[in-house]
């Protein structure tokens, strides 16, 4: 019995977790979420969010005009458990894996036409005064039956 219960089990889980359903979920297009985390510098939450919103937001939603982004996000987190934690998460929506492809430079002509060449070379210096990136990484949804 105990051999029939091992038996059992082992082909459940083979079937769920690496079966040819689960491979099928897989390989199926699905979004992908590039994740941003932010801790805010000390005394610089406005400059970060008045950033947003006057930069951030005007070049992503020209990403999704363009279709280089499906969409975007941008979270806070008010109830922080440790000051280390983060203070803002960025999501950007892309349709799939491809949306990843060259990223930069189509990304890049965007920030050339709203930012200008002068305000590119001084633009990262000015964000990392009043914001840190603790981590970027990219998820994908995988759809289920």
């Amino acid at each position: 019995m105990k051999k029939l219960l091992i038996a059992a089990l082992t082909l459940t889980s083979a079937a769920w977790g690496g079966g040819a359903l689960g491979q099928e979920a897989a390989e199926q297009p699905a979004p992908v979420w590039r994740m941003v985390y932010y801790r805010i510098k000390p005394g610089q939450a406005e400059a970060f969010w008045n950033d947003f919103r006057d930069n951030g937001a005007p070049m992503f939603n020209m990403a999704k005009a363009e279709g280089i982004l499906a969409d975007f996000m941008l979270f806070s987190n008010p109830y922080k458990a440790a000051p280390d934690e983060w203070d803002a998460l960025l999501m950007l929506k892309y349709h799939n894996w491809a949306g990843l492809d060259a990223i930069e430079a189509r990304a890049g002509k965007l920030y050339l036409e709203h930012y200008g060449a002068e305000k590119l070379k001084t633009l990262e210096a000015e964000r990392a005064a009043m914001r840190e990136v603790l981590s970027n990484r990219a998820v994908r949804g995988v759809p289920l039956p």
